[in-house]
């Protein structure tokens, strides 16, 4: 986890729907690289828990709910470190882990499965989702990216996957949403974000 570093910063959830541009620097996670190039593509990346710090270079605490993802690209730099491109694919929860003779954790998870909600109650919820965007999308140019978001046939789970992976920027938040089994509550967490970063972008 440690050893993985998006634009400068430890803290990375991987989302479904996302993809993840990855910096891995430290000896064990380009070792962990190099496997998993060899083997699925597969990787997880769980974000640190609170009280991590003391045990940075050994075994930190994680969060137990995290991205489980796929090697899409990955380029090889100076002294054996790498740039990747992670797509999310799935929710998992850790069942059990063990770490490996190169000094990287592996683990066994199981895939979350989602609480789906009324369609009627989810099709109001995704009208609100994209209300809020085309509102955001017609207000300023850098959002102009996400209006395909607009036209195009998407699950309504997947539009808010996605719309949290682009705008929602806290770590803390984004393991919430991660975390929530409850499809019409990610829907409403997705509509929040997007209020929020129009309120932000009128307010400036």
């Amino acid at each position: 986890v440690q050893g993985l570093c998006r634009r400068g910063q430890l803290a990375v959830v991987l989302l479904p729907a996302g993809v993840l541009p990855l910096h891995v620097f430290e000896a064990r996670y380009c070792k962990l690289v190099e496997d998993a190039l060899a083997g699925n593509q597969l990787i997880g990346i769980p974000q640190l828990a609170p009280g991590w710090e003391p045990l940075y270079h050994a075994e930190p605490p994680i969060h137990t709910v995290f991205g489980l993802g796929r090697i899409l690209n990955h380029e090889v730099l100076d002294g054996d470190r790498y740039n990747i491109l992670v797509e999310g694919l799935a929710r998992v929860r850790l069942v059990e882990e063990h770490l490996t003779y190169d000094g990287y954790r592996q683990a066994k998870v199981e895939l979350l499965n989602n609480k789906n909600g009324e369609n009627v109650e989810i099709d109001r919820a995704t009208r609100k989702v994209k209300l809020a965007l085309g509102q955001l999308v017609g207000l300023h140019p850098k959002m102009r990216t996400l209006s395909p978001l607009l036209e195009i046939r998407i699950e309504p789970l997947a539009l808010a996957d996605t719309l949290v992976h682009a705008l929602m920027v806290e770590p803390d938040d984004r393991q919430a949403y991660i975390e929530c089994d409850d499809v019409i509550e990610r829907i409403h967490l997705a509509q929040r974000t997007v209020e929020s970063v129009l309120t932000e972008i009128m307010s400036q």
